[in-house]
Parts: C-alpha cells; structure tokens; sequence
C-alpha cells in the first residue's frame, strides 16, 4: 500500500496502487543512531580510471578509425566502426582497484575502465563526492558509507555498474548510506544507474534529496531495501524496486526502519 500523511498530487495512472491520505506523521526513525567516528585522512582526493572527457576523445578516434578502415562498406564502416569504436573503447581494458575502509578526504572520483572492489568496512566518505562515472564498476559486499562535510553526496551515473550491500555489524550495521545530520539540507544524491540492481541496505539521508532516474530497475535483486530520506524524487521513468524479504539476507534491518506491521509509510 501508499500511505501519505501530506497529501498526494496526480491522477490514477501515477500510482499503483491508490494512496491512502491523511495517515499519521512519524517522527525519524534512525534519530537515535550514532554516527561512526570520524578519524584522520587517510586517502586524499582518490580518483580511479579516466575522466570523461578522454574517454570522449578516445571513442571518437576510434570510431573515425574504423570508419577509415571500412570505407569501401559505407554502411557497416558507420555503423561497426561507431559502434565497436564506442562500445569498445568504453568496455574494455579495465584496470582493478582494490580499496580498503578509511577516512577518504576530498571523496572518491571513480572513472571508465576502473573496476573498483571494495573490502569489508566503513568508508568515510568526507568534504568531497563519491562520484561513479561513465563505464566505472563498483563492487563492495559488507561496506556502509558515511557522508559527512558539505559536499559529501553521492552519484551514480547512467553507465555505471553499482553491486553494493551492508555492513553486518559495527556502528552502520543494516546502513548502506548514513548522511551526517549537519549536512545543508536539501543537498542531492543521485542514482542514474541502468546498472545498479543490488543495493541491499538502508539509505539515511535525513538532509539529503534522493534523485532516481534510471532506464532500468534499481535495486530489484536485493533482499531489501529502505530509504529514510528528506525528499525523494523519480523522474523519468524510473523503477525503484523496494523488497522487504529481510529473511533473504544475514545483514540486519535497523530498528525502526523494519518490518512495521506490514505496512509501507511515506513519512513526513
């Protein structure tokens, strides 16, 4: 079910189903949760893979120089050579890189043909983006991130391939994304991805603004997933899959944002 204690804007064909109105207001659920500790930089403005403009640059010279090679065959020279020449450029040669938990200053800039895998633990992700661009890869089973500092957001571009869960324990056990509380309000994070299907856990995001925009389902193979956000805004024609089979996964529900009889709340 919908249930909205503000109201709901639209005719039929923008819900599914029918909201109910008028529902009681919640107060934040996660209100009591401590932040992890913040300690010492340990990485200062990581930036993995290329950045978009030579990516762009070197699709183009590819795509020229298979145009080149085929010309005698003016359509498969266009279509193979732009074609191959993009998909090509853009999908091969990745370079893996493997990154630990710690304080990441300035954030994190992942880039095309980076595959980054991430250990087990808690990424501080202070005064600077996480940002997952054109052709990047993330892989990290058991991570939670801290968002802290102003411009501490996160973004997940339209080529990205995201596959995160959880922490299963410690101070973000259950939280895939905790934003800092004395964040600016209304900063915005985005999910672009027409790639990011497991994402299993919890986004808090008590200042932030949830965008999701994306050609294909998000989050859909994931056991679960909660979002505890200030505002949260589709647009496009986005699929934002919410499961709720929290006994499909050993990473826990945080308390509050679970299982409250049955019932889905959008909450004021």
């Amino acid at each position: 079910m919908i249930c909205s204690a503000g109201g709901a804007f639209g005719g039929p064909n923008n819900f599914s189903p029918m909201p109910t109105l008028d529902c009681p207001k919640y107060d934040d659920p996660l209100a009591e949760r401590e932040p992890p500790n913040v300690g010492p930089c340990t990485e200062f403005d990581a930036g993995y893979g290329e950045r978009l403009d030579e990516v762009a640059a070197a699709a183009v010279n590819a795509a020229v120089t298979e145009v080149t090679r085929t010309v005698d065959d003016l359509t498969g020279g266009l279509t193979g050579g732009l074609t191959g020449g993009l998909t090509g450029g853009l999908l091969g040669g990745y370079t893996t890189y493997n990154l630990s938990p710690g304080v990441y200053c300035g954030g994190i800039s992942i880039g095309a043909f980076a595959d980054v895998r991430l250990a087990p633990g808690t990424y501080i992700i202070k005064n600077g983006p996480f940002n997952a661009d054109l052709g990047a890869r993330i892989t990290g089973e058991n991570v939670s991130f801290y968002l802290v500092g102003d411009d501490a957001t996160f973004y997940f571009g339209p080529e990205a391939k995201i596959d995160l869960t959880a922490e299963k324990a410690g101070p973000l056990a259950g939280i895939l994304f905790f934003e800092d509380r004395n964040a600016p309000a209304d900063r915005i994070h985005r999910i672009l991805s027409d790639d990011a299907r497991m994402l299993l856990g919890t986004f808090y995001l008590s200042r932030g603004e949830l965008r999701v925009a994306s050609l294909l389902p998000v989050a859909d193979q994931s056991a679960y997933t909660a979002i505890v956000a200030n505002k949260l805004r589709m647009t496009g024609s986005p699929t934002l899959v919410l499961n709720v089979d929290y006994n499909g996964t050993d990473v826990p529900v945080p308390e509050g944002v679970g299982p409250v009889g049955g019932t889905t709340y959008l909450r004021e």
